[in-house]
């Protein structure tokens, strides 16, 4: 009988320790607690806990406790208040399917105590634009109880409102925050807090982060030498032939125009000031009721506020005009644009005369290349121009100034050349993030009607 029992217990074990709880499912967490009075930590019941962002309130029952379910994965100020007593905020981290505890200790009214007056005069000012990447927070605070100290809460992020703390308890009325996105929207709030255990949550601001700079490389004056020897197996009739052509020094931007540049075209009433479009490009423009480039909206192909330092593309050459029109420049000619691509010479990729898919964004997507569509700007450092120009052979086609023709170079005043004087479409170069091989040489020429978008249609900008 005794062997008979152990046997018994022997399969019981078995079978509790092979036994398995399904994987939770729960997408909610629990804040739970209990709420006492600091000077002696007993229960305090009727306390009403709130958190923000707001979910649900619960009560402290007899004994102190309280609970909170359904609560969303989070960061979380939670306060508790009740009349002869000072408000309290604690923070806490709410994770899915765990129960986050939460205490909090009220300490009793101080006669005559009042909590610390709104935080306000802060800077950046509310809804200000172009603000530096790297700004310092600053409020100002006061009390209107004598010998009052003050100490902060900041939440800060990209939502409304904001939800990560990033700083608890400060006695600075100040933070440097730092690492922030270009032509970004940001939130912040303060809770000031006082000695006796106030507690005032400030309101929620926001400020807009400055469009990213355009950076400039000089190509200096001189000749080169544009286009393909006639000898040349790969080259197309339209590249033929190379003839040597002088310019004045110019600049041209270092990177593609990105999408957090061109947000600020746009933010800045690109698309409603005439003042910036050709004629043709504005009736193009009403007509079918363009606000924004192909895509934008939707994020699709990398495009929009989403992606700031990838190239814009969805764009028409009506568009890349009026950008650089609102930027002081001008779309580069097509010998420009070739010229900050090969120098002086001849060389048949940015970096040499040998095909390289490692360095630039192609159809091929050999190492470090893993973009389905386009790269940030600046990512291939190694497939840069003589010059130190990126992205000048992959990535997205980039519109130039001129109108095409393929038989201008026939014809191609052999100083500053600014293309034919009329025509029907206009000049891309640098070729997409899709085409093969001999595509991606410099020399070879593209062209589109000038409201043609594609999603890898983009460009760059130059100046005198």
């Amino acid at each position: 009988m005794k062997n008979i029992i152990v046997l018994l217990i022997v399969v019981a074990a078995i079978f509790i320790g092979c036994s398995k709880n399904p994987a939770s499912t729960a997408t909610t967490g629990t804040i739970s607690g209990t709420v006492s009075k600091l000077a002696d930590s007993t229960a305090i019941a009727g306390a009403t806990i709130v958190t923000t962002p707001a979910t649900s309130t619960a009560t402290s029952d007899s004994n102190g406790q309280y609970a909170i379910t359904g609560v969303a994965a989070g960061a979380y100020a939670v306060t508790a208040s009740k009349s002869g007593y000072n408000n309290n905020t604690i923070n806490v981290t709410v994770s899915a399917g765990n129960v986050t505890f939460g205490n909090i200790t009220l300490a009793d009214t101080v006669p005559g105590n009042n909590p610390p007056n709104a935080p306000s005069n802060l800077f950046p000012a509310n809804t200000a634009t172009g603000i530096s990447i790297t700004p310092t927070l600053k409020w100002l605070c006061t009390d209107s109880n004598y010998g009052d100290t003050l100490k902060y809460d900041i939440y800060f992020g990209t939502t409304n409102p904001p939800i990560t703390l990033i700083s608890i308890e400060q006695i600075a009325d100040s933070f440097a925050q730092s690492g922030l996105a270009y032509s970004s929207i940001y939130y912040w709030k303060i809770i000031a807090k006082d000695n006796h255990g106030a507690t005032t949550i400030g309101p929620v601001w926001n400020f807009t982060t400055v469009a990213e700079p355009i950076v400039w490389i000089t190509i200096p004056a001189g000749n080169f030498n544009m286009g393909s020897l006639n000898t040349d197996p790969d080259a197309l009739t339209d590249e033929k032939p190379q003839h040597t052509v002088y310019l004045d020094a110019y600049q041209i931007s270092k990177y593609e125009i990105t999408n957090s540049q061109y947000k600020a075209f746009m933010d800045a009433g690109g698309y409603t000031n005439s003042n910036y479009w050709t004629t043709d490009g504005w009736t193009w423009r009403t007509n079918n009721s363009i606000i924004e480039p192909a895509y934008w909206t939707s994020g699709s192909y990398n495009s929009g506020s989403a992606f700031p330092n990838h190239p814009v593309g969805g764009i028409s050459w009506y568009e890349a005009y009026a950008f650089c029109q609102w930027a002081i420049g001008h779309l580069p000619t097509e010998a420009q644009w070739e010229k900050a691509a090969r120098e002086t010479d001849a060389r048949y990729y940015p970096w040499g005369s040998t095909w390289d898919a490692s360095k630039c964004n192609s159809y091929y997507n050999t190492s470090p290349d893993t973009f389905t569509y386009s790269s940030p700007v600046g990512f291939f450092s190694t497939g840069t121009s003589p010059y130190g120009v990126y992205d000048m052979a992959g990535n997205i086609w980039e519109w130039c100034n001129d109108w095409y023709s393929s038989t201008y170079y026939s014809t191609s005043p052999s100083s500053n050349p600014t293309g034919p004087i009329t025509g029907s479409s206009r000049v891309i170069r640098g070729d997409g993030y899709n085409l093969s091989a001999g595509k991606y040489r410099i020399a070879y020429r593209g062209n589109d009607g000038p409201d043609y978008r594609n999603n890898y249609y983009g460009f760059r900008v130059a100046k005198q």
